[in-house]
């Protein structure tokens, strides 16, 4: 009998989920994807964002959405909003709906503060002494989620539900977008900064931040330090740095939250969302563009200066760049075998100093994050290589798994989660190049 119930609820939950038919696709290497194929992996995908659910009330865990629950039972700002977003698509949205209420109760406190992790118990790791997060603040894909969640279940509603540590869920919203910059944005130039271990999410990526002290020596001290000794600390080896990737997320935030403010009928509140993001925009585009080699940078805040190492994260703004000729430029890096035109896309090119294949951010393929970079492709007029990139990556490991890093040479599994939650959001980039849903609120963009 339980097998049977089983059945039914993963038969009924399954037919609910969207499906892109394809046909046969064949890829830029000349590997054939059969259309069967391609289906079949998207249906995993959709299964494994579901079973990775914590829903352990007798354990008093918190409705999150875990990455990959045999490896971690927490959840991150970044993978899990943006599963929740997904399951928005299917008949799984109600209890997106839940976790979307209780990630913003638990991990984002009354004032706007955001952890980077949040434990399966719902603690975050913001403020929690002996954490090496604990200064670490999240990224805003939580109100892009919410936002995504509305439009796909078409429930406004959600946003005057109320939490349990207070308010509504709009009023949370809304207090964390009020002071994100002013928490974020270290140095006043309309942009946000990675200040402290951990955000961004791109954990060893090549660049200044790391420069004077490993990420080792981060994680072995952050912990540890007290008072006098945590400044003295900064003052050393602090290198903050402008990522791209953190642009990216602050104006999918701002888009969604300028259209729920429009919503809930604060005209006021959706323009400054709109001014904000306008400025990011101009910022991005007028400090961190290389003219000479064509590409866009992280910026050593202390320094001045952008960080010579190409990353893949550029090519997310494609989704915002204005400039076709840039976009040309940038589309050329990803095709260049020198750079980032290998069997499966880097994050970080082969050209940069420091590139590994089987490191995490600063060499590796992540499959999830090809999503990303289709969306920004797709919007630079290039739906052939976004279709090829998002094709690639859906069916880039056989049977049951989804893969977290991938060698970009060899296509090899190089890390160990076997079951990643947040590769579905691939099909919702699919989705997306078909038409069949919208990854933002496009107005005033």
């Amino acid at each position: 009998a339980a097998c049977r119930e089983s059945a039914a609820f993963w038969d009924a939950y399954l037919t609910s989920c969207p499906l892109v038919e394809t046909g046969d696709h064949t890829c830029s290497d000349g590997t054939v994807l059969t259309a069967a194929a391609i289906r079949a992996r998207q249906l995993w995908a959709w299964q494994v964002a579901l079973k990775n659910i914590n829903l352990l009330e007798e354990n008093r865990f918190s409705c999150f959405a875990a990455p990959d629950k045999p490896q971690w039972f927490g959840v991150w700002s970044n993978d899990g909003a943006e599963t929740l977003a997904a399951l928005s698509l299917t008949s799984a949205a109600p209890l997106a709906r839940r976790a979307l209420i209780e990630y913003a109760d638990k991990a984002v406190t009354p004032d706007g503060v955001q952890s980077w992790y949040t434990h399966s118990d719902g603690v975050g790791c913001y403020g929690n002494p002996g954490d090496t997060g604990r200064f670490s603040h999240g990224v805003p894909c939580w109100v892009h989620a919410v936002d995504f969640y509305i439009r796909a279940a078409d429930d406004a509603a959600i946003l005057s539900e109320t939490l349990d540590s207070g308010g509504t869920l709009w009023e949370r919203i809304r207090v964390y977008l009020d002071r994100y910059m002013e928490r974020r944005d270290v140095n006043g130039d309309g942009l946000v900064e990675w200040v402290n271990l951990w955000e961004t999410g791109w954990d060893d990526k090549v660049g200044p931040f790391f420069s004077k002290s490993p990420i080792s020596e981060w994680i072995r001290r952050i912990p540890t330090l007290e008072g006098e000794q945590i400044r003295e600390f900064y003052e050393a080896f602090s290198c903050p740095v402008t990522p791209m990737v953190e642009q990216v997320y602050l104006l999918w935030a701002l888009d969604g939250g300028a259209h729920m403010a429009d919503l809930m009928g604060e005209a006021e509140t959706a323009a400054r969302y709109r001014a904000t993001a306008d400025r990011a925009r101009r910022a991005v585009s007028e400090t961190l563009w290389d003219e000479t080699d064509g590409f866009y940078h992280d910026a050593d805040v202390k320094a001045g200066t952008l960080s010579p190492t190409k990353n893949a994260d550029v090519f997310y703004w494609l989704y915002y760049e204005p400039d076709p000729l840039r976009a040309g430029r940038i589309v050329a890096r990803l095709l260049d075998p020198a750079a980032f035109g290998t069997r499966c896309l880097p994050m970080c090119s082969l050209d940069s100093e420091g590139f590994r294949p089987d490191g995490y951010w600063c060499g590796g393929h992540w499959p999830r994050e090809m999503s990303y970079v289709s969306l920004g492709l797709a919007r630079a007029g290039r739906r052939d290589l976004a279709e090829d990139v998002l094709l690639r990556a859906i069916c880039s490991m056989p049977g049951n798994r989804m893969a977290e890093v991938l060698d970009p040479l060899t296509g090899r599994q190089s890390t160990a989660p076997n079951n990643l939650a947040y590769c579905v959001l691939n099909n919702v980039a699919l989705l997306d190049l078909y038409g069949k849903t919208r990854w933002t609120d496009q107005k005033g963009q």
